[in-house]
Formats: C-alpha cells, sequence, structure tokens
C-alpha cells in the first residue's frame, strides 16, 4: 500500500469516526433526554459505536516507526573488481554522487526523517539530482542542474574536507565530498 493510498484510508477512517460520534450523541438526544426514554431501541448508538470502532484499532496499533541507526557503510572495491577511476566513470554516467558526512556534534542527528546518525560516527550518502538530503539540525545538501553540490548552512555547521584529512577521517577514496558536522557556529562557513 502507497503512501497516498494509506493517507486517503486514515482521513477517511477520521470522518467515519467523526460521523459516529454525531450520530452516537444525537441519538442520544444531544445532552441526556435521550436516556430518559427506556423503551427506546439504541440502533443508532450500535451504528456509531460501529462507526468510531475503526478509529480506535487505528489509534492503538499505529506505532511510530523505529528510525535506522546509521553505521559506516565503505565499499571495498577490490572485492568489487573496480578500480577508483573505474568507479568514478561509473557514477558519472548514472548520476550519482556520493557524500561523507560525519556527526562531530554531541547530538545524535535525524536524516531525512527517517535515519539516525549517532555522535562520532560518519554514514556515505548515495544521492542524485533528484534526492535532497535532510539533517534535522538545518543543513541540506542537494546537487543542482549542473550537477554541482548546494549545501544550505544557516548555523555555520559544516567542515569540509580535503584530500589531507581524508586518511585521517577514514574517508573511502571514492565518495565525491566529504564533511564534518561540528556544532554550531564552528564550521568553516563564508
Amino acid at each position: 500500500m502507497n503512501n497516498r493510498t494509506k493517507e486517503i484510508l486514515v482521513i477517511a477512517i477520521k470522518v467515519l469516526a467523526v460521523l459516529g460520534f454525531i450520530l452516537t450523541f444525537l441519538s442520544l438526544g444531544g445532552r441526556t433526554y435521550g436516556l430518559r426514554n427506556p423503551n427506546r431501541h439504541n440502533y443508532a448508538v450500535f451504528i456509531g459505536v460501529i462507526m468510531i470502532l475503526p478509529f480506535l484499532i487505528y489509534f492503538l496499533s499505529s506505532k511510530p516507526k523505529k528510525k535506522k541507526v546509521l553505521k559506516s557503510n565503505s565499499i571495498d572495491l577490490d572485492k568489487a573488481g573496480l578500480t577508483t577511476m573505474e568507479y568514478f566513470e561509473k557514477k558519472s554516467k548514472e548520476n550519482i554522487f556520493e557524500i561523507y558526512v560525519k556527526n562531530e556534534t554531541a547530538d545524535t542527528l535525524i536524516v531525512n526523517r527517517n535515519s539516525l546518525l549517532e555522535s562520532n560516527s560518519w554514514y556515505v550518502f548515495t544521492t542524485d539530482k533528484y534526492k535532497p538530503i535532510y539533517f534535522n539540525n538545518g543543513i541540506e545538501f542537494h546537487i543542482d542542474k549542473e550537477l554541482n553540490l548546494e549545501i544550505v548552512d544557516y548555523r555555520n555547521q559544516i567542515i569540509g574536507l580535503g584530500d589531507d584529512y581524508f586518511q585521517k577521517n577514514d574517508v573511502p577514496e571514492y565518495v565525491n565530498w566529504a564533511f564534518i558536522v561540528s556544532e554550531p557556529n564552528k564550521g568553516d562557513g563564508i
């Protein structure tokens, strides 16, 4: 079931529950008027409760999804039988880019709302021009139309890594860009 179908189903369940609540409330006479008539059949109350029941089941069974913890994920090019240059050529034909990000903050970062990058760990993100990367601290990575990396960093947290720092930070040699996320105002901002 795709997300759009799931959203429509949830909206339908909520509307059904509201209608069931209104039907139950009105069948009981609004306030307490309906309870005074003991000879009355309460079919409308029964139907209203049945209309509310799917929402209660949905509410009690829905749990937030557990976020995936990102671990270091370097590729061993020797096992793949590729050299670094062959791997770069393959990526450039497919317009795929890899961004190394190391979290040196004290907090765990949420990535694209469904993954966690823990403190003092790194991950190589694979992206293209249609798949931006968002962090919960306001950092965004986008590939523009000219296939350049655009970074949004209002809190000055990004530190760009050059070739000298690749070995020091265990950066795989095949990545396109490498960055460290530091505490606010400790980046190498413009």
